[in-house]
């Protein structure tokens, strides 16, 4: 999980990468989500519009949130370790 500004990303597994508003610490809720092309969303960072989504099919993901309603695939990387 990465916190950035007012949103917690989630590395959820196969639910893939889950976007959570937490402006209102007592009130969460979910502001979108991105599982299109993840197989397993196992990690996660974040560096200014973009979430770094570490799958377990061994890809790196860059999914631009700069509307967190609406993420997309910017990018990604097929790193030479194990493919499931």
């Amino acid at each position: 999980m990465a916190v950035a500004g007012n949103f917690a990303y989630v590395a959820d597994g196969y639910s893939g990468l889950r976007i959570v508003n937490v402006a209102d610490r007592k009130h969460p809720f979910e502001a979108g989500a991105y599982t299109a092309t993840l197989t397993s969303a196992q990690d996660v960072a974040v560096a200014g519009n973009y979430a770094y989504v570490a799958d377990w099919s061994g890809t790196l993901h860059i999914v631009n949130v700069a509307d967190p309603a609406h993420p997309f695939e910017a990018g990604h990387y097929s790193t030479p370790g194990w493919r499931g």
